[in-house]
């Protein structure tokens, strides 16, 4: 059920007020009513409206005035100017201010219908415009993403050629890695035939703890999926900080986590895991980044057991 459109009715005259806003009320609206420029600013700044209506002569902040604050305050609401002949300039002077139109008292009601209708179709091609305009954006900011995140993996592709070590292996991916996806705990482990082998990379001031229940997760899922009982006391762990780390922090909440087995010829021989702090999920440039280094990080580990 599509929302009512809410609006706000502003005239000093109360004759005019109650009958527009009794007219609005027939036509299903959300509508408020008041009486000077003062208080319709003040509903503005505490409600969203879609459409003011309001006086231009009125005692006080006219509707000039209230024309421009209310534009200030939010851009999307539409304006409709009431005036007399007499003011009929500043109408002509509102719409050059951005109001939307004018109606000239008495108001007809056929006219006050379809200068609504308008408005309200107006708003709404302006907010579906805007809509449009930012998932553009969005995209090509993603596509942007993705081609930079794929010069960091060709880059670690041609690194890892030169190192054999799982952890300089380690190091160098969750370093590249970090270029991309913007983790505060990253982790490879590497099943060997007793135990395994753990890097973590740090990049926050955490609490100890949040790093050995990092490394249990990453322990658990792999577990799982190789059917092994490796324990946490059977692996060697190697935690690698950033800068100014010194690991005092308060314990927190971890809000995404994303998990990937590290796999050769089908077999699960360890996993990768990346943690946010902040971020309640990782994008789709970023977990396509962590598969992607996923593959680059289990070929090296394969071409260094050759």
């Amino acid at each position: 059920m599509t929302p009512k459109a809410k609006i706000l009715i502003v005239d000093d005259e109360i004759g005019t007020r109650d009958i527009l806003q009794q007219i609005l009320k027939e036509m299903k609206y959300d509508v408020q009513a008041v009486a000077n420029g003062y208080k319709a600013i003040e509903i503005i700044k505490e409600e969203k409206f879609d459409v003011l209506i309001t006086d231009i002569r009125m005692p006080g902040i006219d509707g000039l005035s209230v024309l421009e604050v209310a534009k200030k305050i939010d851009p999307d609401i539409e304006v409709i100017m009431i005036t007399a002949y007499a003011s009929l300039k500043s109408a002509i002077e509102a719409l050059r201010d951005g109001a939307a139109d004018y109606l000239m008292k008495p108001i007809n009601i056929d006219e006050l219908k379809a200068t609504l209708r308008n408005a309200l179709g107006k708003q709404m091609l302006t907010r579906e415009n805007r809509a449009l305009l930012k998932s553009l954006k969005e995209a090509k900011e993603e596509s942007d993403h993705w081609a930079y995140a794929v010069g960091v993996i060709y880059r670690l592709s041609e690194n890892l050629r030169y190192h054999h070590d799982f952890r300089e292996i380690a190091q160098i991916v969750l370093d590249y890695l970090s270029q991309v996806v913007d983790f505060h705990l990253g982790t490879i482990l590497l099943l060997i035939r007793k135990g395994g082998k753990v890097v973590i990379k740090v990049n926050a001031d955490v609490d100890p703890s949040l790093i050995d229940e990092t490394i249990s997760n990453l322990l658990k899922e792999v577990n799982s999926l190789t059917h092994r009982e490796v324990k946490l006391e059977e692996l060697s762990v190697d935690v690698i900080k950033g800068d100014n780390i010194e690991l005092k922090g308060e314990k927190r909440e971890v809000k995404a986590s994303f998990i990937l087995p590290l796999t050769l010829n089908e077999t699960v021989i360890g996993g990768i895991n990346v943690v946010n702090l902040e971020r309640d999920s990782f994008g789709e440039v970023d977990q396509k980044t962590i598969y992607a280094v996923a593959s680059q990080t289990a070929l090296a580990i394969e071409s260094h057991k050759r």
